[in-house]
């Protein structure tokens, strides 16, 4: 959620194969809409992602219109569209998510 200043709060949660959670993670993003956030986000995660090696990594988002840019490589000509064509770029290259 937008703290009033153009920073928004995520949050993640680190499950094993079973559901049961390993951890879990806030951060702060400066972006000027939800979907800029949302966008920021998955990369934030992507990033903390590599240090995961070995793991098979299970992504859930809530956000709908950002994952269906990245599952039909169809990218908005907006900031949010950039920063989620990285993202799609950063999943590509993944091997265990």
């Amino acid at each position: 959620h937008c703290n009033g200043d153009g920073h928004w709060g995520l949050g993640w949660i680190v499950r094993k194969e079973d559901g049961s959670c390993l951890g879990a993670t806030t951060r702060t993003v400066s972006a000027r809409t939800a979907m800029e956030a949302e966008a920021l986000g998955l990369v934030v995660v992507l990033q903390s992602i590599n240090q995961q090696e070995g793991r098979t990594i299970i992504i859930e988002m809530d956000s709908k219109v950002v994952m269906q840019a990245i599952q039909r490589h169809e990218y908005p000509r907006v900031y949010w569209g950039h920063v989620a064509r990285n993202g799609g770029d950063m999943l590509a290259k993944l091997s265990n998510v």
